[in-house]
């Protein structure tokens, strides 16, 4: 009986884990969650136990050197309680919540089925009154900013994000509630850390591995976003888990390991848009993978494309990946066809290795050189140029090419920028072999669009999730290469400079990340709206007004709906259409469903209070919390502490 080793017991615990999020998404895609969430658990129990074995069975130092990392997980505690809606860590949140209790990603809005379309149009934003203006095929508009309106007479709506990170949060608040939810994004950033401990390990030393990640999981960006429920640090865990696996194909040439590969970026695709990206790699080991064929394996590695075809279809948010498609090509004319490069990249690239990959690789050889050097003098002068603000005074605005990197790097530290480069000059002179290629050509390809323009709103600290599951786990890799070679030195004087170095970086990054360790967002809300639950019958219809400078109430809305299915409604603006809004009041009472009024102002906004109603005050709040502000400028970050009055008022026909 062939015994299990620690690779294969991983390698299988990572293909469960993958069925356990595909299993999930497949039933909320098809509507049977409520009915079927349960399947998950014993393929997680599986993928725990094979986990399990597989640390167990490690070399004894590598062992209790991945147990000792696990304490990095106190950085990301507590987890951050992202219910009220104003971003997208609260979009997965409350998707998750209304996930669990319909069971699908699609469903009909309740509140507004009754009203015609009329009625119905003071409580959501049109596509073309959205920031881009533009009239989108994709969908109709949006609810509450999170769920998409595909169809305005039905109101037919359709969750805004991709379905791995909502349908596992909903999972957890299945069987765990709330808090345990939360706990998941710490649990995932500190497998992300593990993973980037994986595939450092494949080509440096125990200790500069070590370094490297340390220096990941201390940094603002890991900290920060390992305590908040975005999507972002479970595509870094199955990010950095497809490159481990990769890495592993490279060396062995077993191609169950780039079906694993396939696997993981696939299930990457379900959490992040970003992970369309990745394609330019998979071209590059499809080649490969020709290139090393076994003719015995072509018809098994065909069936595995096919399978990741259809995931592919499956985990595909269709309305989210059009609309993205449809504003990304009308700002950039060339996107359209770079995807279509890419994905025919994919498709050409196996026959190519095939057929004529010994000359084209004699070619790549040729290149190489030139290219090698080429991409790392550009990407060491774009930090160079990025991080130069953070070393001359008095520098105040950013010239191009450098607002990303001078604004992430006065979070991460300019030296955690500096090393990275450090590294891939490194790698560059002692010779370069496949692995870290590929993997200086992903950090390269991936920071030609992530350290040069802005994918998501231009503010920090929340811009910075572009790069936290990918571009700075790569460079923490390559950190991890210049320890590696001071480490190696013959000299102890080298050996003594990594140490110097590592404990620098440790206490400029801890110095920057302490300040958010301290600070725990959104304490307080989830009572909030608890009593303001209990303050108004099941049966009402709860007007908010809008959320805008001056009133922020309207962000607790959503969770009423999505946590509990009541009918809360917010408008959209403060001047909405007087007869449609009193159409509206009139449809909800003649349904024999009492009407309230949600505002921050003690006294009622005349423009919300139907014409033919009066208004008498009910309830009385005060919702007191904390949120991290967003603003585009570097270091230092913004903590908002408020406590916003909540007025509730009963809307009476006369």
């Amino acid at each position: 009986m062939t015994r299990l080793t620690s690779r294969t017991a991983l390698g299988g615990a990572l293909a469960v884990l993958a069925l356990v999020h595909w299993v999930l998404i497949g039933l909320a895609a098809w509507g049977m969650f409520r009915q079927g969430w349960w399947l998950a658990w014993p393929l997680l129990v599986a993928a725990a136990g094979l986990a399990v074995v597989g640390w167990w069975r490690l070399a004894p130092r590598e062992r209790w050197t991945v147990a000792g990392l696990s304490f990095v997980v106190l950085l990301f505690l507590p987890p951050d309680t992202n219910i009220a809606l104003h971003g997208d860590a609260s979009i997965y949140v409350n998707e998750a919540t209304w996930i669990a209790r319909t069971g699908a990603l699609h469903g009909v809005y309740e509140p507004l089925a009754p009203l015609s379309t009329s009625e119905s149009d003071p409580f959501w934003v049109a596509d073309t009154e959205q920031a881009h203006r533009r009239d989108l095929r994709s969908y109709d508009g949006l609810l509450y900013g999170a769920w998409y309106i595909l169809d305005p007479a039905t109101m037919r709506i359709h969750v805004s994000r991709p379905p791995l990170w909502s349908t596992w949060l909903a999972f957890v608040f299945k069987w765990g509630g709330l808090r345990a939810m939360l706990f998941s994004t710490p649990l995932f950033a500190l497998l992300g850390i593990w993973a980037v401990y994986a595939v450092a390990r494949q080509f440096v030393m125990r200790w500069a591995a070590v370094g490297g990640v340390l220096l990941l999981a201390l940094s603002f960006p890991q900290v920060h976003f390992g305590r908040m429920a975005y999507a972002e640090i479970v595509g870094q865990f199955w990010m950095m888990a497809g490159c481990a696996t990769l890495l592993v194909w490279l060396r062995t040439r077993d191609e169950r390991w780039l079906w694993l590969t396939l696997l993981a970026w696939t299930t990457t695709w379900a959490a992040r848009l970003d992970a369309l990206l990745l394609l330019p790699t998979v071209a590059l080991a499809l080649f490969l993978a020709g290139l090393w064929h076994e003719r015995g394996r072509a018809p098994s590695t065909l069936l595995v494309l096919v399978a990741m075809v259809f995931l592919l279809g499956v985990g595909t948010n269709r309305a989210y990946v059009g609309a993205t498609y449809e504003l990304v090509a009308a700002r950039w004319w060339w996107f359209a066809w770079a995807v279509l490069a890419a994905f025919l990249g994919c498709v050409v690239a196996w026959p190519v290795g095939w057929l004529w990959g010994k000359q084209v690789v004699r070619w790549m050889e040729a290149a190489a050189p030139l290219f090698v050097w080429g991409a790392v003098v550009a990407w060491c002068g774009l930090v160079v140029w990025g991080t130069l603000p953070l070393v001359i005074p008095g520098w105040e605005t950013p010239a191009p090419l450098q607002e990303i990197v001078w604004f992430t790097g006065s979070y991460t530290s300019p030296l955690f920028f500096w090393l990275a480069g450090l590294g891939l000059f490194a790698v560059a002179c002692r010779g370069v072999r496949l692995p870290q290629g590929v993997l200086g050509f992903l950090l390269i390809s991936l920071s030609a669009v992530f350290l040069t323009r802005y994918t998501s709103a231009p503010v920090y600290p929340v811009s910075m999730r572009r790069l936290v599951s990918d571009v700075l786990p790569l460079m923490a890799i390559f950190i991890a290469c210049v320890f590696d070679v001071l480490l190696q030195m013959p000299q102890r004087r080298w050996r003594w400079l990594a140490g110097v170095v590592m404990c620098i970086a440790i206490l400029w990054e801890g110095a920057l990340s302490w300040p958010r360790m301290d600070v725990a967002t959104g304490q307080q809300t989830p009572e909030t709206i608890a009593r303001l639950a209990e303050s108004l019958p099941a049966d009402a219809v709860i007007w908010f007004e809008a959320q805008d400078n001056d009133s922020w109430v309207g962000w607790l809305a959503a969770p009423l709906y999505a946590f509990d299915g009541r009918w809360a409604l917010l408008l959209d603006s403060d001047s909405p259409d007087a007869l449609a809004l009193r159409r509206a009041a009139d449809t909800y009472i003649a349904l024999g469903r009492p009407l309230y009024l949600v505002a921050q102002k003690p006294e009622p906004p005349r423009a919300l209070v139907p014409e033919g109603y009066t208004v008498e005050q009910v309830a009385r709040d005060v919702w007191a919390s904390t949120m991290i502000g967003q603003q585009r400028a570097p270091y230092p970050f913004l903590v908002w502490q408020f406590a916003h009055p909540i007025y509730v008022y009963r809307l009476i026909p006369r």
